[in-house]
């Protein structure tokens, strides 16, 4: 017996989770809030079963209930909020990667998480994309950084600079930014 579709949110129920949305970050602009709902929902999902997806090698489970819950809320989002699918779906597939990369580090084994994370943007569907780790050095360490695919927007909110692993961002600002970040973040 296959399971129930996941419910296509009304109109209503994204038009409130975007205003809500907007007014966490401070902007009215729908295709940020819309990308932001998104990404946020993938993550939800890839970051709770990453471990367990991590530990059988089966990212192509975790693939097909990603696309397979948010399916629905891309289609809605994209009716509010007019962000094109296809941007939606790479911030989806960018949350999934960084779960699973993280789950690999979390676990002690960050070559083994990358190696998932690869697999699972080399996977058919709406969330495919190419894994880019980029080398950074600093403080004379040298470290992975997983580049984006598609660009969350977060720079669109009032204050707020582009992300280390930005596609748009210029690659000789990449160090400087990821140690801003971590001295923001505490």
């Amino acid at each position: 017996m296959r399971p129930a579709e996941p419910p296509v949110p009304s109109w209503s129920e994204v038009a409130d989770a975007l205003a809500a949305t907007a007014q966490e970050l401070g902007t009215d602009r729908l295709d940020v809030c819309g990308q932001r709902v998104c990404e946020l929902r993938a993550w939800e999902l890839a970051a709770h079963a990453a471990p367990e997806i991590l530990a059988k090698g089966d990212e192509e489970a975790l693939v097909a209930r990603v696309v397979e819950e948010l399916e629905p809320l891309v289609e809605r989002v994209n009716e509010v909020s007019r962000r094109p699918r296809s941007a939606l779906w790479r911030g989806a597939g960018d949350r999934v990667a960084q779960a699973l990369v993280l789950a690999g580090e979390d676990a002690g084994e960050p070559e083994r998480g990358r190696e998932a994370a690869g697999r699972a943007l080399a996977a058919a569907g709406p969330l495919a994309g190419r894994l880019r780790i980029e080398q950074l050095v600093i403080d004379g360490q040298v470290e992975p950084l997983l580049l984006r695919n598609g660009c969350c927007l977060w720079h669109r909110v009032p204050g707020e600079p582009k992300c280390s692993s930005c596609p748009l961002l210029d690659p000789g600002e990449r160090g400087a930014r990821l140690v801003a970040e971590r001295e923001e973040s505490g």
